[in-house]
């Protein structure tokens, strides 16, 4: 596969396995990449082509996220089998943390004000950007997260849900879809990136004023107050957790408005997608302590907001 790019001799190591499995791939001229084999199905040919077309602009605006680079045919991406693939330039830098793990950074609430920035910086470049035609992404709107058939699945009426959670986040669903549709009018919607979570965004080692992004896969046209909620969400037990928050609106806000009336709802909201999400991974290693994870942050987060909502 990597013959149809130019790259001398490399030598290659997985790095992850989820949805898309990513390797790793060292040339000899000290060059670095990322190769993505793309989980069949789960992205059509028009999504991946629209993700590059955002990764492209975003670079060349001065983000510092992944840029594809083309085969000695010209193409982004390969066939391989039933696979997709593509490669895209390595960014060094330090995941800024673990899920579920505690912060170990120097100066967590000046990184979170950093990444807040960050994020601001991507939406205003992508609301000002005029995507080519045939731009497509996924919908992270009140359908997709709360609807019939949400983007991650039922998490109201997963299998083996207890009688007690799925009346709570039955109770969530049909509390977020009234606010959503009396509040939508406020809310900001554009293109998110939609998973910043902490291995997601890495330091870098060279300015400490800057974060990189990678794995955009999961961008998608949404609330923007969703991506500070998922980027919050994996550290609420942090004992830093409310310096973070702060820090992270405070970093956005510098640059663009956000409207965080509706956090606490949309930290539940995207916990539960969770939920959804790890009941159909249930086989996977690691498959049932990431369910129950997910039961217990949406648990959590859930009671949060309604006990605010149903005063």
């Amino acid at each position: 596969m990597l013959d149809q790019w130019e790259l001398g001799e490399t030598w290659i190591s997985l790095v992850a396995q989820r949805e898309n499995t990513i390797y790793s791939v060292q040339c000899s001229d000290a060059s670095r990449y990322a190769l993505r084999i793309r989980r069949v199905g789960y992205r059509s040919d028009a999504m991946i082509d629209s993700e590059l077309d955002w990764m492209v602009m975003l670079a060349r605006e001065g983000l510092r996220v992944p840029s594809p680079i083309t085969t000695l045919k010209g193409q982004r991406v390969v066939r391989v089998g039933k696979h997709r693939a593509d490669l895209v330039t390595w960014l060094d830098g330090q995941p800024i943390g673990t899920s579920n793990k505690p912060l170990s950074l120097k100066d967590a609430s000046g990184i979170f004000r950093i990444l807040g920035r960050t994020a601001a910086q991507l939406h205003l470049l992508s609301d000002q950007w005029v995507p080519p035609v045939g731009f497509v992404r996924p919908r992270w709107d009140a359908d997709a997260l709360v609807g019939e058939q949400p983007l991650w699945g039922r998490f109201w009426d997963c299998p083996g849900l207890t009688s007690s959670d799925a009346e709570l986040f039955t109770q969530l669903r049909n509390a977020a879809r009234v606010n959503m549709s009396n509040t939508n009018e406020s809310l900001d919607i554009g293109l998110i990136h939609a998973d910043l979570v902490g291995e997601n965004v890495l330091l870098d080692s060279n300015d400490p004023s800057r974060v990189a992004l990678i794995d955009f896969d999961d961008g998608a046209v949404g609330y923007r107050v969703f991506e500070i909620a998922t980027a919050l969400g994996k550290n609420v037990d942090d004992p830093q957790y409310l310096t973070i928050r702060a820090a992270l609106i405070d970093g956005y806000q510098e640059l663009r408005p956000l409207d965080t009336s509706q956090l606490d709802m949309f930290m539940a909201v995207r916990a539960a997608t969770y939920v959804g999400w790890s009941a159909e991974r249930l086989d996977e290693p690691g498959g049932a302590a990431r369910a129950e994870r997910a039961l217990r942050a949406t648990r959590r987060a859930t009671a949060v907001w309604l006990d605010s909502y149903n005063r």
